[in-house]
């Protein structure tokens, strides 16, 4: 009985035969020839790409006793290794190795002269586990190694390498593999192994993997075994809980309509099928992606999700879109992380329903003040209308909201704001007016531990995306954003009452969270000056607007009327 797996069967034995990696192949045989090899390397890069079987490929290389531009395979040395004769190449699984006792093993053993290779070569695979103490214990020998020494640690996560490390070893960054190279690697196992596989099937075979060549092989080997070497799409379906892209479409379709009865029977559905709720969640995002991309364009070729039978199926205003993707994303790590994957599915599902609503169910006459809006546009932006990201920066409060109020200042002047029914531009001139260094202490402290202590709940997900708090007052803070548009998500929802409801026992008052990026921050710069000089917008915010809101959700008399009293 042959229990090797067809990723370890067909592991690359040479550089020749590696898929890949070309320019951290190339490197290593140039320093092989002109003899110039490091003391000590890390591997960095995705899972399955093949670090580790390069490793053991260049351990081989160095110890080649006939070397030109790849292994010989035939020297004594080559033979050894390839018989696992030689306790020269040492490697280590740092998953299950990963103590200082351990890495001062490696040190004692390291000050013994090869046996009878060149070199003697430590692999360390999933370096990034060794503890803090293990990696102390290493740096004196990293710092001064023995010339017949050579380290390569291998690792997915080179980011927890210290740095002290990382700048003693040469590093190469190793990437996923193409598509392309992948259904080469595939359709030559298939047809070795006698392995029957149609081409979509190979394409959704392929997008599982996500550049990775074990996986790849993985899967095939699994989905071989279930269909006895004939594999077909729905075998591939059943086996990794996947949804057909028009059972994508119908429920899409659904939630546009509204049909929140037949969208929940669905979801049922897939899960008494078992459907991946994450890739599910993955999916749609690609699905809304694709529509994006495609009513900019208009070619199909640059569309993965849909052909010419089905992309006009599914009708969503692209200028709606970057906001679902959005939605999608935030949701995409709630989902991954939550202990109930079907439940924060649903949700997620409700909250998407809600915007494409909100984007087909609008007045007739907003849709021709959104007509208006656009027609308006000058010819410039007009011809850059592809970038629909920068159009929606440009109009979003004018389109996206129907009401507009009027707040009047000191002088009379008044000002006309769209987003949540408060003039943002004036709570940030209050706050920047009435900021301190103490309260910029507190307001950090506070905006830290409502990110932590509800970094799973829907309310808070659009404060996950903020950078730091920059400014803040006695009422509210402003939060530094790197994308306008998360900032301006933020603002559409500054009244949330379950946020507010966390605040309040925390502080004892509601508070304004606001967003800006760093553009919309300059501009406030001259403004501030012009209303600080006329002594306009001075006062702290005013919080009535929130405690109205309160008391509109039936939440404020629930727990916090003691604190504010009777609200007239």
């Amino acid at each position: 009985m042959n229990n090797t797996s067809l990723y370890q069967k067909y592991r690359p034995t040479n550089f020749s035969q590696v898929i890949g990696q070309d320019f951290v192949i190339k490197t290593i045989i140039n320093s092989i020839k002109m003899n110039r090899i490091g003391h000590a390397y890390i591997f960095s890069g995705p899972k399955g790409i093949g670090k580790t079987t390069i490793a053991k490929i260049f351990s081989k290389a160095i110890n080649c006793l006939q070397f030109k531009n790849d292994i010989c395979g035939v020297c004594e040395n080559c033979k050894l290794i390839q018989q696992n004769e030689v306790i020269d190449i040492v490697e280590i699984d740092a998953a299950s190795n990963n103590s200082v006792d351990n890495a001062r093993n490696i040190i004692e053993t390291s000050h013994f002269l090869p046996t009878v290779l060149k070199y003697k070569v430590y692999i360390i695979d999933e370096a990034h586990m060794l503890t803090t103490s293990a990696w102390n214990a290493l740096l004196k020998t990293l710092e001064d190694p023995s010339p017949k020494v050579i380290y390569i640690f291998a690792t997915t996560e080179v980011h927890k390498i210290p740095s002290t490390i990382v700048s003693r070893c040469q590093t190469f960054e190793f990437s996923r593999l193409t598509n392309f190279q992948l259904l080469g690697l595939v359709n030559t196992v298939a047809e070795k192994e006698k392995i029957k596989i149609d081409k979509e099937s190979l394409d959704i075979l392929i997008s599982l993997s996500e550049g990775s060549a074990r996986d790849a092989l993985s899967i095939l080997e699994q989905c071989s075994l279930y269909s006895n070497n004939d594999i077909t799409k729905e075998c591939i379906y059943d086996l990794f809980g996947l949804v057909d892209i028009n059972e994508k479409i119908k429920l899409l379709k659904l939630i546009i309509a509204n049909k929140s009865i037949e969208v929940i029977k669905i979801i049922d559905q897939f899960e008494n099928k078992g459907v991946d709720f994450i890739k599910l969640t993955t999916d749609l995002t690609y699905i809304f992606v694709d529509l994006l991309i495609y009513s900019n364009t208009k070619d199909l070729n640059l569309v993965k999700s849909f052909d010419e039978t089905n992309i006009n199926t599914i009708q969503i205003d692209k200028n709606k879109l970057v906001e679902i993707i959005n939605l999608c994303q935030n949701y995409y790590s709630t989902i991954n992380l939550s202990n109930n994957v079907k439940l924060s599915f649903e949700i997620f599902i409700f909250n998407l329903a809600d915007l494409l609503n909100k984007s087909h169910n609008v007045s007739s006459k907003h849709v021709e003040q959104t007509k208006e809006l656009k027609s308006g546009v000058k010819k410039s932006t007009e011809n850059n209308v592809n970038n629909s990201k920068q159009w929606i920066l440009d109009n979003f409060n004018k389109i996206y909201t129907t009401k507009e109020i009027q707040i009047k200042t000191g002088n009379n002047i008044k000002r006309s704001e769209k987003v949540a029914d408060v003039d943002i531009e004036k709570i940030c001139i209050q706050i920047i007016n009435n900021r301190s260094s103490e309260y910029i202490k507190n307001a950090r402290n506070l905006f830290n531990e409502l990110i932590e202590e509800n970094k799973f709940n829907d309310n808070f997900s659009y404060l996950i995306n903020g950078k730091k708090v920059i400014v803040a007052s006695q009422n509210g803070m402003i939060i530094l954003f790197d994308d306008q548009i998360d900032a301006e998500l933020l603002n559409k929802h500054i009244t949330n009452t379950e946020v507010q409801k966390k605040i309040i026992k925390k502080i004892s008052q509601p508070y304004y969270i606001v967003g800006c990026d760093k553009q919309y921050i300059l501009n406030l710069k001259e403004k501030v000056k012009e209303y600080t000089n006329n002594n306009i917008y001075s006062e702290e915010p005013d919080l009535s607007y929130l405690r109205n809101k309160l008391k509109e959700s039936n939440e404020l008399g629930t727990f916090a009327f003691e604190i504010f009293g009777k609200i007239d």
